[in-house]
């Protein structure tokens, strides 16, 4: 169905599984929802759908279809015979095309036979016989094809005039606008007229989002919700509403609040981007309003609300908890690799996973998902999340990833493991999160405060609460993070169907545990209903989100222990010897003995196999050894052959996340009694063994190294559910799998070749990418399949002949047509030449360069129109302030060359070159959220304190709606950045010590009077860091961009300034003069390192930040291992050196009070400047403090 979409170019919302829910089935497609049966497509109906060319042969694939109405559309051509070959066909309608040529005869013959009814009227060149020349239609197909040339001149005319009112329009538009949005290149050296910038903006208007779901009105969802009666739920968007639509569907709708920070562009692209996502495990949407002010999204309607309300209320079973966490799952995964670009969720929660009638869990609210490209992290500007759920990295970062959602994902785990909720208020004064609980419980070894609670199953717990926690070590730094190191989506939805998997099998074994007595540390345990080994299967899940990190004291959770509970030991008491278990056990001990491991194993000839050995479930009756888990253990080297295959009871076999590596043996797969293999995250390689045992339900060989063809023998193991064979080197083409029980496959990341066989495209894409050889459905079609619709060198002939015959009049009409359309555009190219000859003379005109500007300059003529075709009294706004000597206006301006100096938190920085040679900086504000009395208030008392010669003054502003800008002096050598992080290229500024000290002292007094300054002295910077410090020709330093902070949005902390921003900032968003305090400390820091604030040590893509790396160094070592090598070249500067260090060290405390003033920092960089002997004096001495 893909396919003839894409032929067709359907605008149907046809995406995922066509028959993935029979609510949500694709619009004109009819399916079986067989219990025994996968569903499958039994009718197409696509009448009345614009269908052009050919009737595509891939609606010969539909070998279910029982009726195909491809009726009133534009196809052409001959009926493929291949139509006739669809067994289950009986109705076949078009009705009202332009078929032609005869019958085929199969479908004559079934016609004739009552198997078939085909229904073809008003195709007029259609031949009801097969042997039929079709010649009695040419006469009427000439005549019309003969009146349609004449007509295309008369089109073509029409189209002309119509294109040429339409460009009067935009004109007399393009009049009216104000200020066009400036977009901004990268750096480049060629100059670049300012206002043509602004008119090339590259930014996406709300009109190019074409979204195909159903458009409401407000009025509609009065109607759909009875005026909105009946609130369901409330989020950070707005209110949730029930409603019906006309046909009684049940929906949700989800309408945008007045306080929502949301605006209209981001709620299309919210609504652009669900549009174009489905899948069975995520909320669907309906349809969407904008209707002026009023802002909807219409979702299905999830009868029984949020899993956060099930598992307060104790309404799950264990089975069913695994379940919705494996659903969740699929839908993140999905969102992580079935979307192009990926999506990162950011709020995955209890609350927004739903569950419908069945219980089958959809991922909800992913509309406010962050689009990747191709990398892996992406810079956002505010935190989105919900407390507890949010990852430390992202918090501290602000840079989601998709490893963010799996955190949160495995806080979600724990709540359905634990029943708690994500943060615990319990008799402290603090809250404790579900994380530190467990941790805490498990410190104490408090495993009987619950009774269904076994240690095993504490210690997996607790090793999922360090999924987000960074890894510490002796060598490494307190911030450096392990998201690295947590699995993906992919990963954790393959674990948790290794849980479904076997948990089959666990209800036998429950009743065996629940008697076993008073041995619990070895038994299984049930909760409240009694199901038995569902929750440690959930537990373990949760501890795969962790991928065993260590916990604050080094030490790792026992993966023993956990995988000894997993689902389930037998119950405890004197195994039963005899020789087949004595042989287990003989076998085991020598593949132990063969294997290097990490991890001590307790596997000794003198305990009991069943009852003592951890990884160890024996069978219930205590004679064989049914499974061996043995995950994560640190296993190294190639599996020892001849010791596992003794093992002829064995059914499980799990050795995943080792370091196994070369061939498997042959004698492994092969164990006859095997049904599950979970080999994934290893090092093996060498081709797959064809020698598989033929009763496996669950092959998992994923993350390793195989390469080779993968066995045509997987087409007997007819029990097989899932194969999983992904991120290997596999090559040559994929067999044909009949496999009628095989329900997930996954062979994404290897060599594969060849089309993807019909039996296995009901799969999705993902199952496939990575291949770059693999063609076929659901993927590209493969080379050498037959275009759309050529042109045969029959119809072509036909061509020419009719041109041959056409008369001469014809011809005559047609070239009259085109001649008249030529004229037509060269008049119209002529106006707008004059129209702009005319423009560029008005300006030179009308322009009055030296004129005062806002009454102060004096005004133009209001009858005066600039270039735009603006009034000036309109736009012309710039207002400089007193004692700048600068002579031009706002045309000036837009007119001048510029060259973008780079792209800020606040905006986007010109250097702009005037036609009088004058250079000024100009920088484009963005997402400030002031008014304009409140803006111009804010600029006047910026204009009134920048005259200090450390800071740099703002000459002048203009305020628009639409538009913002600030005009400053050029300071020629650039930012204090640039000189300490550039390129090393000649020309490159050198700062040395001395210079180092100076541009400290500069910037720390220019901080200190903005802090002496304004009402009261609480005048605020906001922003300090190296690229808002720029150097004079004398290397002064000069401050800018101070006093924005409070016109901005307040959440807009950028990803790369979190490095300066002082802890107290980071949770209220409030700058203060201390955390401008903390600002200038990272900024010591970085001039006295040479190392970014914030940066990524190693190749894990961990985050470290400046204080606390050098707050992890000791004293003794901060000459060696602190400062910058440039500096250590100078001698006899370490006291100087260490003495700046501990002032940037008391800037940067985490308590705001014990920080201390700018004017004290000043004395003590001063002190510092005079402690070595070439100091000499400087006009940075007696600075001169500027009045106001």
């Amino acid at each position: 169905m893909m396919a003839i979409k894409e032929k067709y170019q359907v605008k149907k919302n046809w995406m995922g599984d066509p028959c993935v829910d029979q609510a949500f089935r694709w619009d004109g497609l009819t399916c079986s929802y067989a219990i025994s049966d996968p569903p499958k497509i039994t009718g197409v109906n696509m009448s009345f759908s614009g269908l052009n060319g050919d009737i595509s042969p891939d609606f010969a694939s539909l070998k279910a279809v029982q009726t195909l109405d491809l009726s009133h559309n534009n196809l052409t051509g001959s009926i493929p015979s291949s139509l006739s070959q669809l067994p289950s066909l009986t109705t076949l309608d078009l009705t009202g095309n332009q078929l032609s040529g005869p019958i085929p005869s199969s479908l004559l013959k079934r016609i004739q036979d009552g198997s078939l009814n085909l229904i073809y009227a008003d195709n007029p060149d259609l031949c009801t016989n097969a042997g039929d020349s079709c010649q009695t239609t040419a006469p009427q197909g000439k005549s019309k094809l003969v009146i349609y040339y004449v007509a295309v001149p008369m089109a073509l005319i029409v189209v002309a005039l119509a294109a040429v009112l339409m460009m009067c329009c935009l004109l007399r538009r393009r009049k009216t606008r104000g200020l066009a949005d400036v977009s901004v290149k990268p750096r480049d050296k060629t100059p670049t007229s300012l206002a043509l910038a602004s008119m090339a903006a590259g930014e996406h208007r709300l009109s190019s989002l074409r979204l195909e779901n159903r458009r409401f009105t407000y009025e509609d969802l009065e109607m759909i919700t009875d005026s909105f009666k009946r609130v369901i739920g409330r989020g950070g968007f707005g209110y949730v509403y029930e409603g019906f639509l006309e046909d009684g569907t049940q929906v949700a709708v989800k309408m945008r609040s007045r306080s929502s920070n949301q605006g209209a562009k981001e709620f299309l692209t919210e609504a652009h981007i669900l549009t174009r996502i489905h899948h069975k495990n995520l909320v669907s949407m309906i349809g969407y309003c904008k209707d002026g002010a009023y802002m909807a999204l219409v979702y299905e309607y999830m009868s029984q609300g949020s899993l956060q309300e099930h598992i307060a209320g104790k309404r799950l079973t264990w089975v069913q908890r695994l379940r919705i966490a494996l659903e969740s799952a699929q839908g993140l995964e999905y969102l992580h690799r079935g979307c192009n670009p990926p999506l990162i969720h950011r709020d995955v929660k209890t609350s927004n996973i739903l569950l419908n009638a069945k219980l089958e869990a959809k991922v909800a609210d992913f509309g406010m998902s962050k689009a990747l490209d191709r990398d892996t992290y992406a810079s956002t500007n505010t935190l989105v999340g919900t407390p507890g759920y949010v990852d430390p990295e992202y918090q501290e970062t602000m840079q989601p990833s998709t490893k963010s959602d799996v955190y949160s994902f495995g806080v979600v785990l724990l709540e359905l493991v634990t029943g708690r909720p994500p943060i615990l208020h319990g008799p402290g004064p603090q809250p404790t999160s579900v994380i530190q609980w467990t941790r805490q419980h498990l410190a104490r070894g408090d495993t009987t405060s619950r009774p269904w609670w076994t240690r095993p199953l504490w210690e997996a717990a607790t090793t999922s609460t360090a999924c987000g926690k960074p890894r510490r070590s002796r060598s490494s730094a307190p911030s450096e993070q392990a998201s690295a190191q947590r699995p993906t989506m992919a990963d954790v939805v393959a674990l948790l169907l290794e849980c479904l998997d076997l948990e089959k099998g666990a209800g036998g074994r429950a009743g065996a545990a629940a008697a076993g007595g008073n041995n619990a540390a070895h038994g299984s345990f049930c909760y409240d209903d009694g199901d038995s080994g569902a929750t440690a299967s959930l537990a373990h899940s949760a501890h795969v989100v962790a991928n065993n990190q260590s916990t604050d004291d080094g030490s790792q959770s026992s993966a023993f222990e956990m995988e000894h509970v997993r689902f389930g030991m037998m119950a405890t008491g004197p195994a039963t010897r005899g020789s087949d278990l004595n042989t287990d056990k003989q076998a085991l001990l020598a593949f132990a003995a063969s294997l290097p491991h990490g991890r001590k194993v307790n596997w000794t000839s003198t305990t009991q196999v069943c009852t003592s050995w951890v990884g160890i479930t024996c069978t219930p009756d205590m004679k064989r050894v049914r499974e061996v888990r043995l995950p994560a253990i640190g296993l190294f080297g190639p599996i020892p052959s001849g010791t596992l295959s003794k093992l002829d009871a064995l059914e499980v076999l799990s050795l995943r996340s080792n370091r196994l590596t070369i061939n498997l043996p042959p004698d492994v797969p092969s164990i006859p009694s095997l049904r599950s293999l979970y080999l994934q995250h290893n090092n093996l390689s060498g081709i797959i063994p064809s020698s598989l045992s033929s009763g496996l339900t669950f092959l998992d060989l994923s993350y390793n190294s195989f390469n080779g063809e993968i066995p045509s023998k997987v087409q007997d193991i007819t029990e097989l559910t899932a194969l999983l064979l992904q991120n290997n080197s596999l090559s040559g083409p994929i067999p044909d799998l009949r496999l009628p029980k095989l329900r997930h496959l996954d062979l994404s990341n290897n060599n594969l070749s060849g089309p993807i066989p019909p039996s296995l495209q009901k799969f999705p894409a993902t199952s496939f990418l990575g291949n770059a050889f693999l063609c076929g459905f659901p993927l590209e079609p493969c080379p050498g399949t037959p275009p759309a619709s050529p042109s045969s060198p029959s119809s072509q002939n036909a061509k020419r002949s009719f041109w041959k015959k056409l008369n001469l009049g014809v011809i005559i009409a047609i070239v009259a047509g085109g001649g008249v359309v030529f004229i037509l555009i060269l008049i119209l190219l002529v106006c707008i030449f004059k129209r702009k000859k005319n423009a560029e003379s008005g300006v030179g005109s009308s322009s009055s360069k030296g004129k005062a500007i806002a009454g102060k300059r004096g005004e133009k003529s209001k009858g005066e129109y600039s270039s735009s075709g603006i009034q000036e009294a309109e736009r012309n706004k710039l207002f400089f302030f007193e004692g700048s000597s600068y002579n031009f206006d706002l045309e000036d301006l837009l007119r001048a060359s510029a060259e973008v100096l780079g792209k800020g938190s606040y905006g986007t920085t010109y250097k702009a070159v005037l036609e009088d040679g004058t250079t000024v900086v100009v920088k484009r504000l963005k997402e400030v959220v002031a008014g304009k009395r409140e803006f111009e208030q804010q600029m006047e008392l910026i204009g009134k304190v920048c005259h200090h010669q450390n800071t740099v003054p703002l000459r002048a502003y203009y305020y628009s709606k639409d538009e913002k800008l600030l005009v400053y002096d050029y300071v020629p050598l650039g930012s204090l950045c640039a000189a300490l992080h550039g390129n090393k290229a000649a020309g490159r500024t050198q700062l040395d010590w001395k210079t180092r000290v100076k541009i400290a002292l500069g910037t720390a007094r220019g901080m200190a009077y903005l802090h002496s300054v304004g009402i009261g002295g609480k005048f605020i910077h906001g922003n300090i860091k190296s690229s808002n410090i720029l150097l004079s020709q004398e290397l002064g330093a000069c401050v800018t961009e101070f006093g924005l902070a409070q016109l901005m949005s307040t959440p807009h902390v950028h990803p790369r300034l979190v490095g300066y921003r002082s802890p107290e900032v980071l949770e209220t968003r409030k700058p203060t003069q201390k955390s401008d305090v903390y600002s200038f400390g990272v900024l010591l820091l970085e001039m006295l390192t040479g190392k970014a604030p914030l940066r990524s040590p190693g190749r894990d893509d961990s985050i470290e930040h400046l204080p606390r790396w050098v707050q992890s160094v000791v004293r003794e070592e901060w000459t060696s291992e602190v400062f910058d090598v440039d500096l250590l070249r100078h001698p006899n500067l370490e006291d100087e050196m260490v003495q700046m260090l501990h002032v940037a060290m008391a800037c940067v405390a985490v308590v705001p009070d014990e920080r201390p003033r700018m004017e004290e920092v000043v004395g003590r960089i001063e002190e510092i400047r005079s402690s070595y002997s070439d100091t000499k004096t400087s006009p940075e001495d007696n600075p001169r403090e500027g009045a106001f």
